[in-house]
């Protein structure tokens, strides 16, 4: 009877002891969800205010579509762009830009080649300024990424892969094998209007810029049409490619194969003064 006895009254204990552990157990989430949005509230003002930043600073996010601007860029990278440079600044050579082309509707990236007075002329394929031709290194025959190859519609495409120096700049080229300069641009000179800058696809046979505009004549870029200077890759189209600076020469992965040929040219580029185009006779 004593044991019987003893047990009697822990068992309405131990009954009270187990419906209070669940009813610990189901008060602990609301003393925690204020805490979780507060770490809700706190991430979601962090992105508003990261955004208002690159507002602030006059960055723009845009992708990229096309094959023109490759090696330096590659179809899916997507990137910013700063809006407020050009209000403070002129147009340089060697710049990577984004503009409205008044040739065709839309907004494109290619590199400033050739400022206003400049006298232009092409050596296979090669810009010549002011009778200068542009410092460019020879990397060896390459291809284009399954991607761009793809914008072009195209199964594989290979040519030549160069570096070429301009104004203290570094940056990739590349020449489809399957079009001859002859073809596709004239040795004809042209001049860059007043006011006017001719632009021009790193993927020199295969864009859409300066070059071909107004039916195959030529046409320079008015100055109140450029938007803004390429800054770097926030969403790259490939693998390794986030945070890739616009001033970087980077070899996208379709060209692995050449980069000891690449670091010899890095290491062999020419000085800045030696990129540098005469002034227009």
């Amino acid at each position: 009877m004593s044991l019987s006895g003893e047990s009697e009254p822990h068992e309405p204990q131990a009954a009270d002891d187990a419906t209070r552990g669940p009813r610990r157990r189901g008060r602990k989430p609301s003393k925690q969800r204020p805490g979780k949005r507060r770490r809700v509230l706190v991430v979601v003002l962090s992105i508003l205010g990261w955004i208002l930043c690159i507002w602030a600073i006059g960055l723009e996010a845009f992708s990229v579509p096309s094959a023109s601007s490759y090696p330096t860029l590659v179809v899916g990278d997507h990137v910013f762009v700063n809006k407020w440079h050009y209000r403070w600044s002129e147009p340089a050579r060697g710049e990577l830009a984004v503009y409205e082309s008044p040739a065709r509707p839309g907004v494109y990236i290619h590199r400033v080649l050739a400022i206003p007075g400049d006298e232009l002329l092409f050596h296979d394929g090669h810009p010549v300024i002011n009778g200068w031709e542009v410092p460019h290194c020879f990397l060896g025959m390459g291809k284009l990424s399954d991607a761009d190859a793809a914008a072009l519609d195209a199964k594989k495409v290979q040519g030549d892969a160069f570096l070429e120096f301009l104004e203290g700049h570094a940056y990739l080229t590349f020449y489809d094998a399957r079009i001859k300069s002859g073809d596709f641009l004239p040795d004809a000179r042209y001049v860059v209007r007043a006011g006017e800058y001719f632009v021009i696809g790193d993927n020199r046979y295969n864009s859409y810029d300066s070059r071909m505009w107004f039916e195959g004549q030529s046409g320079g870029l008015p100055r109140n049409r450029f938007k803004g200077t390429v800054t770097f890759v926030w969403w790259g189209g490939e693998a390794g490619r986030f945070g890739t600076r616009a001033d970087d020469a980077r070899l996208p992965s379709s060209l692995a194969p050449l980069a000891g040929a690449f670091d010899k040219c890095m290491k062999d580029r020419p000085a800045r003064e030696k990129t540098v185009p005469p002034s227009p006779r």
